[in-house]
């Protein structure tokens, strides 16, 4: 039998709807056979991904990031101390207290200088000492060191609390109090004991890896700066006051905390893919392993992108950051791209909001360090320099560069103050013009000089 004939006969057997039932068939085993391929390549990429982190000693679960929180050396741990001191500020006794009075309630922050009748002094003095045992082991935890390792429970992936991280701004705020009522009687030293404590506060933070923990860390240390702004203008200070302030913001370090901190935000995220549910969303729970393996590659790359960022200075950290930025645009472009990275566009922080908090900070504390430098010149010259060349080398090793396009900082020299300022964000000289609201505004350090009167309340 001829092979023509031979298929005729096999087609009349089998009948053309067998055929298109073995065709169909046959799709569906390449399609299969394609989803197949897909999801072996999205786990291939996933399990580098992760094998990248790993060999970098980074962690990859909870478990692992309790043991990257590693607690102080023995002997420097002051968990406890700062436990003990900011429990008793988190409470309705205390909220009743301090309602009126500046930086602990409603008062006004503007502290009239030393000199100046301030009404509420006596008030605040009260305060302080019905909360004298606080502010106790707040300096012995500052004098130790201020290191800690706070209770935390990351397994509890988004959902996890941390208390002592709002109770520690309470404590800062009493300390700024206390600074404020130290210099108005006329005990400098005592005044800059109390802003060493706040840095202090804020370095108990340096280690944990949670980005609200950093941002926190970042708003006490900006609180520390706006304490040693108002000591300059408000008292004299001498030498060994104006190096141990320089100290203290010599040892703020925002880079290495940031990176820790989106560690372990990529943690949380690899923790929220593993269980998708704990988001809170159903529509999380039910993607197919498909996407969620591809979606989580995804986010593992442009996290790591962004953690190698916030290591970088200047331009470079900005240029990564838009990057980053860049490719989370094209991804929520279209509907596909959507429904292929939801957890991606879900889960990726606020990148430009936290790599510029840590430019705004290094750019507040160089320019705090530039004032101190300043005023330790005139210690020594009896007059400020005209141009910030003359502290070097003598009263800073180098002049610092704005972290905002790597020029150096400004400095400009008025009739009663002077101001040390980074052009900010927009990349614009202001002339030193910042509102505390304003993220757009400079940088500023703003300084009344010590050799003409003046008048009004400092900030």
């Amino acid at each position: 039998m001829q092979t023509n004939e031979i298929a005729s006969a096999w087609r009349r057997r089998i009948g053309p709807g067998a055929i298109l039932l073995l065709a169909a068939a046959a799709g569906l085993l390449l399609v299969l056979l394609f989803v197949l391929g897909v999801w072996i390549a999205g786990r291939r990429g996933l399990n580098e991904q992760l094998a990248q982190i790993r060999a970098a000693d980074e962690p990859t679960s909870a478990t692992e990031l309790e043991a990257f929180y590693t607690a102080p050396e023995s002997g420097r741990d002051t968990t406890q101390l700062w436990l003990d001191a900011i429990a008793p500020l988190d409470t309705p006794q205390f909220q009743a207290d301090a309602k009126d009075l500046p930086f602990v309630g409603a008062g006004p922050d503007q502290i009239p200088r030393p000199g100046q009748a301030w009404p509420q002094l006596e008030a605040a003095e009260e305060l302080l000492t019905r909360h004298r045992r606080s502010l106790e082991l707040m300096h012995e935890a500052s004098r130790q060191g201020g290191q800690a390792r706070f209770p935390t429970r990351f397994t509890e992936g988004l959902a996890m609390l941390l208390p002592h991280v709002q109770q520690l701004r309470g404590g800062a705020r009493l300390l700024a109090l206390e600074s404020a009522v130290e210099a108005h009687r006329g005990r400098v030293d005592a005044a800059i004991d109390a802003v060493a404590a706040i840095f202090a506060a804020a370095r108990s933070l340096e280690q944990e890896p949670v980005l609200i923990s950093q941002l926190v860390r970042m708003a006490l240390d900006g609180m520390a700066r706006d304490r040693t702004e108002w000591l300059l203008s408000a008292v004299a200070l001498d030498d060994a006051q104006l190096a141990r302030l320089d100290a203290e913001l010599a040892a703020c370090d925002y880079r290495n905390s940031l990176r820790r901190a989106l560690i372990g935000e990529r943690v949380m995220g690899i923790e929220a893919f593993a269980n998708p549910a704990a988001l809170g969303d159903e529509q999380f729970g039910k993607l197919s392993l498909i996407s969620t393996s591809r979606d989580e590659t995804m986010y593992l790359q442009l996290m790591g992108e962004l953690i190698a960022a916030s290591g970088r200075s200047g331009t470079a950290a900005q240029a990564a950051a838009t990057s980053v930025e860049n490719q989370l645009k094209q991804l929520g472009a279209s509907a596909v791209s959507k429904l292929s990275n939801p957890m991606t566009l879900l889960l990726m922080p606020a990148i430009g909001a936290c790599l510029d908090a840590a430019r705004r900070n290094e750019a507040g504390r160089d320019a705090t360090r530039v004032a101190l430098a300043l005023q330790r010149f005139q210690l020594v010259h009896g007059r400020l320099p005209k141009m910030l060349d003359e502290l070097t080398p003598k009263f800073l090793s180098q002049l610092p560069l704005d972290p905002y396009g790597g020029a150096p900082l400004r400095y400009r020299l008025d009739a009663q103050e002077y101001t040390v300022y980074s052009i900010g964000k927009d990349g614009i000289d202001q002339g030193g013009r910042s509102e505390p609201a304003g993220q757009a505004d400079d940088v500023a350090v703003r300084v009344r000089r010590v050799d003409t009167p003046g008048t009004g309340a400092v900030r």
